[in-house]
């Protein structure tokens, strides 16, 4: 059976036409695929588990040329809500486009900044949610191993674990080593207080497994979260970007962040940032990069939107501002 409210190709081809109408200079690729599992795990002690999930997955990439170089722009989100997921699609890309369109220049760099889900995913996020996995712990590798805060501060980031969302490509009865996940904090207001482990980890740290084993056909099992979510905050994203009269909204970042154990000053160049005046976004900027302290970033200040999105198929997000986030020339 197909999956209840999947789209079919006339809902895929309105949606290229509506693109195709708002911006006559973008091609643009739209995948939707269905992924069914059954899995039977035999534990250790002898027994069976099974488990089955069935999720959608819904892309669209758009692509032109920007200014003599070729600007990529992707929406990536799972198939939850029948009806909504391509008009998302469409009103978030739609809104790119039309910011690219238009240049805009800084001035000087004493300007807060908004993260988009997208850009907290990849600075902080997705980089947290490996640091307080199994074998970055067990390696040494974590650049949370020698991070001091232990209580929480009733100010920082909140960050779940989340293997129970409906719909969810992520989400699971049982891990690949047949224990039962729950949904769980890995930060509380910026104080580690869980882990993702699996049962060769757990050991190792002289901990139970968290049901967080995922495992490829030709590997050992491995410990990673499930869905990450950062909970939803009180402000309207309007309000948030009205707050000041100038903010920089950064929608995607390149290089590496939080790589090493010891270094406390991380960066990243902002590959996709634009000026917002007066909470209206004006145009693109370029040539900026981010900085910030690791933990001040995590333990500091923070304020998010009350909208959430998907973040691929590994995050639900909101829009984030981070007191600890400058922005730098790109160059140095």
């Amino acid at each position: 059976d197909r999956h209840p409210g999947l789209p079919d190709e006339a809902a895929v081809a309105r949606l290229a036409a509506r693109l195709r109408e708002r911006h006559r200079d973008v091609s643009s690729t739209i995948s939707v695929v269905e992924t069914r599992e059954t899995r039977r795990i035999k534990t250790t002690e002898g027994a069976d588990a099974h488990d089955g999930r069935s999720f959608v997955m819904v892309r669209v990439t758009v692509s032109r040329a920007d200014q003599g170089e070729a600007l990529d722009l992707t929406f990536e989100a799972p198939w939850i809500v029948a009806g909504t997921t391509l008009d998302v699609a469409f009103a978030r890309l739609d809104d790119r486009l039309r910011w690219t369109g238009r240049a805009a220049t800084a001035g000087n760099h004493d300007l807060p900044v908004v993260l988009t889900p997208r850009a907290l995913a990849a600075l902080v996020v997705e980089p947290l949610g490996e640091a307080l996995s199994g074998p970055a712990l067990v390696e040494g590798t974590s650049f949370l191993l020698d991070y001091a805060p232990a209580d929480p501060a009733g100010m920082g980031l909140t960050l779940l674990d989340d293997p129970a969302l409906a719909g969810a490509p992520r989400s699971r009865r049982v891990d690949d080593e047949g224990v039962p996940p729950v949904r769980r904090e890995l930060l509380r207001d910026g104080a580690v207080v869980g882990r993702a482990l699996d049962l060769g980890s757990g050991e190792r740290l002289g901990a139970p497994s968290t049901g967080s084993a995922w495992r490829a056909w030709d590997a050992w099992p491995s410990a990673a979260p499930s869905t990450l979510v950062v909970p939803e905050g009180g402000v309207p994203l309007g309000d948030l970007l009205a707050h000041w009269p100038r903010a920089i909204l950064v929608d995607d970042v390149s290089g590496e962040w939080f790589t090493d154990a010891g270094a406390s000053g991380v960066t990243a160049s902002a590959s996709l940032a634009f000026l917002v005046e007066g909470g209206e976004v004006v145009g693109r900027l370029r040539d900026i990069a981010l900085s910030a302290d690791r933990e001040g970033l995590i333990r500091g200040d923070l304020t998010v939107s009350r909208e959430v999105e998907w973040v691929g198929d590994r995050a639900v997000l909101p829009y984030a501002h981070a007191a600890g986030l400058s922005v730098v020339d790109a160059d140095g």
